[in-house]
C-alpha cells in the first residue's frame, strides 16, 4: 500500500486518546462545578439561618444549686439535642444548629428559643446550669463550647407568619 492512501481499517490511537482526555477533563469540570455550586448554596443557607436565629437581649439570671432547690417547681419537660439535655417547666421550644461567625464559620453551636420556659435547665459534659428568666417570659439558650448562656429574648412563637 502506498503512504498517500489511508487505510480505512486502521485505528488512530492518538485521536482516540485525545477524545478520552477531553471527555475526562469535561467530566472533572462538571463535577467541580456541582461541588462548587453546592458549597455556595450551603454557605448562603448557613448565613440565612444564622441571621434568622440571631438573638440579642439581656442575660437571664442564673440559679445556684441552693436557689434551684428552693424553687417550688422543677423543669420536667426534658429533651436532648446534639448530646445536650434541655429541660423546662412550661412553654414550647425550637432548636437549631447554627454556624458561628454569622453563618460563615465551619464551627457550629446549638441555639434553643423558648416561648416561656420558667426555669430552663441545660446539662452538658461540663455540668448543669439552671436559668431563671421568670414566669411567662421568653428566653433563648445558646450552648457554645459546652458553655450555656441565656438571654431574655426569643423570636419563636406559636403564631403563624404575619399574625
Amino acid at each position: 500500500m502506498s503512504e498517500g492512501c489511508p487505510d480505512y481499517g486502521a485505528v488512530r490511537i492518538g485521536r482516540s486518546r485525545l477524545g478520552l482526555w477531553i471527555a475526562a477533563g469535561l467530566g472533572v469540570l462538571i463535577v467541580l462545578g456541582v461541588i462548587g455550586a453546592n458549597l455556595v448554596y450551603a454557605q448562603h443557607k448557613a448565613v440565612a439561618t444564622a441571621a434568622q436565629w440571631a438573638i440579642d437581649g439581656p442575660p437571664c439570671p442564673q440559679l445556684t444549686p441552693a436557689a434551684f432547690q428552693a424553687q417550688p417547681y422543677r423543669p420536667k419537660r426534658v429533651f436532648a439535642y446534639d448530646d445536650i439535655r434541655f429541660a423546662r417547666v412550661a412553654g414550647h421550644v425550637s432548636c437549631e444548629e447554627v454556624h458561628a461567625g454569622g453563618g460563615r464559620a465551619m464551627r457550629t453551636f446549638v441555639e434553643c428559643q423558648f416561648t416561656s420556659p420558667g426555669l430552663p435547665a441545660v446539662a452538658t459534659k461540663a455540668g448543669e446550669t439552671v436559668f431563671a428568666p421568670g414566669p411567662g417570659r421568653p428566653a433563648t439558650v445558646v450552648v457554645q463550647d459546652r458553655r450555656p448562656r441565656c438571654m431574655l429574648a426569643s423570636k419563636f412563637t406559636l403564631r403563624g407568619e404575619g399574625e
